[in-house]
């Protein structure tokens, strides 16, 4: 038993570790990008990409442990809604 709980933990810090990169490598192309939007250049494709990037985070971000990310994703969210 003590195993099998050392190996679905062992698999759950890996998801969190890909969680994570994945998490990073998407807010670093979104940070590159938003030079580009600021300047006004930006397609409605590139702000439904930010709103499911955003909702996703809202959704998953706690599973994982990142509270924080997770709140301030689902703050962000509504700005849509409220738009």
């Amino acid at each position: 038993m003590a195993s099998e709980t050392a190996a679905i933990d062992d698999q759950l810090i890996l998801l969190k570790i890909r969680f994570a990169e994945r998490t990073a490598a998407q807010l670093d192309a979104l940070w590159c990008n938003l030079a580009t939007w600021q300047n006004g250049h930006y397609a409605h494709e590139d702000t439904e990409s930010l709103y499911l990037l955003l909702h996703q985070l809202a959704e998953s971000s706690g599973n994982f442990g990142f509270n924080q990310l997770g709140q301030q994703a689902a703050r962000a969210e509504k700005i849509k809604h409220n738009c």
